[in-house]
């Protein structure tokens, strides 16, 4: 799988994030599809986290999530 974004430097897990437009994300088929792909993800010891467009407008939303998982590792 390839991210929309990946944060790898001092992470024993790499941190995939990924932008979900809603001209495609909110039909049902690519929302079954972006959960079993995480799923996958997270078999292959890769942590995700999710953006959309409304996050995208509030970058400070998007700096608050990075940095909490990034925390966490």
């Amino acid at each position: 799988a390839i991210g929309d974004l990946a944060w790898l430097k001092k992470r024993s897990r790499p941190l995939l994030g990924e932008a979900d437009g809603t001209s495609v994300h909110a039909l049902p088929a690519p929302i079954y599809r972006d959960r079993w792909r995480g799923n996958a993800l997270t078999a292959q010891s890769c942590d995700t986290i999710r953006f959309t467009w409304p996050d995208a407008m509030q970058p400070k939303r998007i700096v608050a999530a990075v940095r909490a998982a990034l925390a966490a590792a």
